[in-house]
């Protein structure tokens, strides 16, 4: 989606309602055990407007995806190096 900002947004989808979820490295963060960027959930109008931040984990978020009735699943890892869904 962006990158070269000083942040990266990525894996992005489309919500029922127009807005987009997606993830990125804006929260400006770093992983505890190596330098690594931290990424988070965020969502925005379709526009790209209304920037709000949804998940404030330590590590990772990803694979935000919308499921047919519209919630939402991702993945994340944890710093205990166990996934969850």
């Amino acid at each position: 989606m962006t990158s070269g900002l000083g942040y990266a947004d990525y894996e992005g989808a489309y919500l029922p309602n127009g807005d987009i979820i997606f993830n990125s490295t804006r929260c400006m963060q770093i992983v505890d055990c190596w330098w690594t960027e931290v990424s988070n959930l965020f969502t925005c109008d379709g526009d790209g407007r209304h920037l709000r931040q949804l998940s404030f984990d330590q590590v990772h978020t990803n694979m935000p995806t919308v499921t047919h009735d519209g919630r939402v699943i991702y993945t994340r890892w944890d710093y205990n190096d166990r996934g969850q869904i």
